[in-house]
């Protein structure tokens, strides 16, 4: 069932928002010709995407327009999920996978991204957990659970787009005037807090690879 070796991991560096999504639709062409799956590590410049449950943006206290004036692009995108905020400090997966081929259903696929992202930050030392509640990655520390990684995906014709977004170092330039996922700047978490020092973001993408490479989707649901 899996094709962990076989699927195709690039490393992308800093990619603007609007080429990843080129390339990944790019990519989704191929997978539906066959190739047996892509996934996409990045970074973006400072951009504000939607998800199909924000097109009302009632979590963005300012318009798109004043966003570019800040430095900051927006995207509408095809996701699931609400306002989310990617930034230099972030690494961002896209897989591209046929889940018709992989026999999994949307639920596991994204307890199955999850996965990943918690055996990616425990080779850091940080123990993640995933909530079907409020579909991510949380960490707990004194009580407290906080957000470290944000999962939004679109699945067409039994082809994935989108992703997760692991947060490595803090970024809270759009706080005072945005509710990322529908929550305060104080719920999230990041690499950086939780080890109490600096983390290079191409740190965290080289740990994606092996887990990547070596995680089973039969292992959905003993993650």
């Amino acid at each position: 069932m899996g094709h962990a070796h076989t699927w195709e991991i690039r490393r992308l560096g800093l990619l603007r928002y609007a080429e990843a999504l080129a390339l990944q639709e790019h990519c989704r062409e191929e997978v539906a010709a066959g190739h047996p799956g892509f996934w996409l590590i990045v970074r973006h410049p400072p951009v504000v995407t939607a998800g199909r449950r924000s097109s009302a943006l009632g979590d963005l206290d300012v318009s798109p327009a004043e966003l570019q004036g800040r430095g900051i692009d927006f995207a509408q995108t095809t996701r699931g999920g609400l306002l989310t905020y990617h930034h230099p400090g972030q690494v961002v997966v896209y897989p591209i996978l046929d889940l018709r081929r992989l026999r999994m259903a949307v639920r596991e696929y994204v307890e199955y991204l999850a996965g990943i992202v918690c055996e990616t930050v425990a080779g850091m030392g940080i123990g993640g957990r995933y909530r079907p509640e409020a579909p991510g990655v949380w960490v707990y520390n004194r009580g407290v659970s906080r957000k470290i990684a944000s999962i939004g995906v679109n699945v067409n014709r039994g082809i994935t787009l989108h992703g997760v977004a692991l947060n490595v170092r803090p970024d809270a330039r759009v706080a005072p005037f945005m509710r990322c996922c529908g929550m305060p700047a104080e719920a999230f978490a990041s690499i950086e807090e939780e080890l109490g020092r600096s983390v290079e973001p191409e740190e965290v993408e080289g740990l994606f690879v092996p887990v990547i490479e070596c995680v089973d989707p039969r292992r959905v649901g003993r993650l």
